[in-house]
């Protein structure tokens, strides 16, 4: 074999090389903490702090992430939990708009409306969701808010006052502009033959011409904030018995629906006794999914719920035929995903800059369409077309919702953990 194909063999080393070789070279192996670890003689890694938990700053059901905070000062609920309120509220708001300014405007004027058209002929009517989406817009709306008012228990008298005060603010305000744009001449949405005087402002200010029927609605939608007052007025949990306040409230919607049966006077309060249940369905969710009452006590009273939503369309004529019940299903089970399965797409929409303000001006959106945009509508009917005109209304519409929302916090301002 030549020297070349020969294997390489390790030489034993002699001499001074041998010396020195034979002491160890390499100091023992040292323990080195991990958040110290020596990369010169001088210089030290810095300790990586783990990032600060991201804490929203809830107002409304709004969800944001500027704000950071340590863990400990984290306020229930946490965010991500709010993160179904944002997108189901923001949702709602543009459907109320859609159902409530662009359609059922256009339905009464008689426009006709391709987009309108589209949706009605291979959405609405297959599904059997009536009134252009505006129903399932307040559906949702109500899951959300009565979801949202478990989780945000006012327990301070001072801030309970405060919360039913701003929920109410959008009424006093669409109130006071209707009847003023009305003694005007403007033509709002209203009942027929509205009258402004001192006994229909005031019974519009009290709601009490909302559940009274042939009374003189100047804000049709207002309802919509009886129905929150509740939300927040019955999110109470008693010590040991959670689900007395939404059994309350069914046993007191089913007393309701068996008296007004075939009753003509209790019309105006029918269509209230159909979406109420789904403010109620809120709440149970939140308080099924905390733990804080039993599925198989949770379950059967949401089912409860949904079989008044039936029985009241079955025995009050006034709302038969609108597939209140069909559109309440779709609701719950679309709140109920948006529940169970918010992912990081949620997420990323519940903190967008717009979906946040929809969430949060979604009820000052509601009673406002009427009022602001049913007469700017009127007013440009002539002179512009309607797809340029409903822009501008609905933008109309979300300037004074704005300013309406700002009033509310005027002198103060959202804080960390805290929701309007």
């Amino acid at each position: 074999m030549s020297p070349a194909a020969e294997p390489t063999r390790r030489q034993r080393p002699s001499g001074e090389l041998a010396g020195r070789l034979s002491a160890p070279t390499v100091e023992p192996t040292r323990r080195v903490a991990p958040d110290a670890l020596e990369v010169a003689p001088t210089d030290r890694v810095a300790p990586v702090e783990p990032p600060q938990r991201r804490i929203a700053n809830v107002d409304a059901t709004t969800v944001r992430t500027a704000v950071e905070a340590p863990a400990q000062d984290e306020p229930p609920p946490a965010w991500t939990q709010l993160v179904p309120v944002v997108v189901t509220r923001a949702a709602a708001a543009i459907l109320i708009v859609y159902g409530y300014l662009y359609g059922l405007w256009s339905q009464i004027n008689g426009e006709q409306s391709l987009l309108l058209d589209a949706a009605r002929e291979w959405v609405n009517r297959p599904l059997g969701i009536g009134e252009d989406f505006g129903p399932l817009g307040i559906m949702l709306l109500l899951l959300a808010s009565g979801y949202h008012a478990q989780a945000r228990k006012e327990t301070k008298p001072r801030e309970y006052g405060i919360r039913l005060a701003r929920t109410y603010l959008p009424v006093l305000v669409a109130v006071a502009l209707a009847a003023l744009l009305l003694a005007l001449g403007a033509k709002i949405w209203a009942s027929p033959d509205a009258q402004v005087t001192a006994a229909s402002v005031f019974g519009n200010l009290t709601l009490a011409n909302q559940l009274t029927i042939g009374a003189t609605v100047l804000v049709p939608l207002a309802w919509i904030a009886v129905l929150e007052l509740l939300c927040w007025a019955t999110a109470v949990s008693p010590r040991g018995l959670p689900w007395l306040p939404p059994a309350v409230q069914l046993t007191a919607i089913a007393v309701l629906v068996i008296v007004g049966a075939d009753n003509p006077s209790f019309g105006a309060l029918a269509v209230v006794l159909s979406f109420w249940p789904l403010a109620v369905i809120g709440q149970l969710i939140w308080l099924t999914r905390q733990n804080e009452i039993n599925t198989w006590v949770g379950v059967p009273l949401g089912l409860a719920a949904i079989a008044l939503i039936v029985v009241a369309e079955k025995e009050h004529p006034s709302i038969a035929g609108w597939w209140y019940p069909v559109v309440a299903l779709y609701a719950g089970m679309a709140f109920g995903v948006a529940v169970l399965y918010s992912g990081w797409i949620a997420e990323t929409i519940a903190v967008n800059p717009v979906a946040i303000w929809l969430a949060s001006r979604a009820v000052w959106l509601a009673v406002l369409s009427g009022v602001i945009g049913f007469p700017l509508l009127t007013l440009m009917h002539d002179t512009i077309p309607l797809f340029l005109a409903v822009p501008i209304a609905i933008a109309a519409v979300a300037a004074v919702a704005d300013l309406g929302y700002r009033l509310a916090w005027l002198g103060d301002r959202p804080s960390k953990g805290e929701d309007e």
